[in-house]
């Protein structure tokens, strides 16, 4: 069975309907005032979403009425060390570097999306937890600093807006991963991800402008879009 045989927005036959975009966001750091909010009076604001493991962070940056997302991937340290402090040190200097060369070169940057830290006893050991909360910590911080916006959302939730499910149970039967099903999403809306990590940025990014915008949801369904019949 494929990919497209099981999500909701692959069936011509159903009834045309939005992207499902959930609860209002959650805004845990920066300025509450949301620098650089899009209206109808200036330039749009924009978006940044991250997807990160212990090796890789997918990003993904885009904003409202746009065509496609810009989306890359950037490697981290590996954690080699017996505690792997100095590693993480290196780890959170260099998505702190990251953060700032984009609030530098991009003025119109103003909310910053990630995803929720959580403890897997069975797939993730102690050391990479605390390396994926030091990111956290550092990408909040950074926001702080900078006056941006800085946004925390569960994989449930960006999933529920991106692929109209929330979980692998709506994949029972088949061999296909969520991670796979996010980048068939990408490449049914057309968007260019080289791998699994700018995929579920973009799914990330997906959700945040549809808390911000809930037209955005309409705009990125295949059904909507001209050009893209099934």
């Amino acid at each position: 069975m494929l990919v497209r045989d099981i999500h909701p927005f692959f069936f011509a036959s159903e009834s045309a309907r939005p992207l499902s975009c959930g609860p209002p966001s959650r805004s845990v750091a920066g300025d509450s005032g949301g620098a650089g909010e899009d209206d109808a009076r200036s330039s749009p604001a924009h978006y940044l979403a991250l997807d990160q493991s212990a090796q890789l962070i997918g990003w993904a940056k885009g904003a409202r009425g746009m065509e496609r997302p810009e989306a890359n991937t950037f490697g981290l340290p590996t954690l080699t060390g017996p505690n792997g402090e100095d590693e993480i040190g290196a780890v959170v200097g260099q998505v702190r570097k990251f953060l700032q060369d984009q609030f530098r070169d991009d003025p119109h940057l103003s909310h910053v999306i990630y995803e929720s830290v959580y403890y897997d006893e069975e797939k993730r050991n102690p050391e990479t937890f605390g390396q994926l909360c030091a990111v956290k910590a550092i990408v909040r911080l950074t926001c702080i600093d900078h006056r941006k916006t800085c946004i925390e959302v569960t994989p449930q939730e960006w999933r529920k807006a991106f692929l109209g499910y929330s979980d692998a149970r709506a994949l029972k039967g088949t061999s296909i991963t969520l991670k796979e099903a996010a980048i068939a999403r990408c490449e049914d809306l057309d968007w260019t991800v080289a791998n699994e990590h700018e995929a579920e940025a973009c799914g990330i990014l997906t959700w945040a402008l549809c808390q911000r915008f809930p037209e955005f949801a309409t705009e990125t369904s295949p059904l909507f879009r001209p050009g893209r019949a099934r």
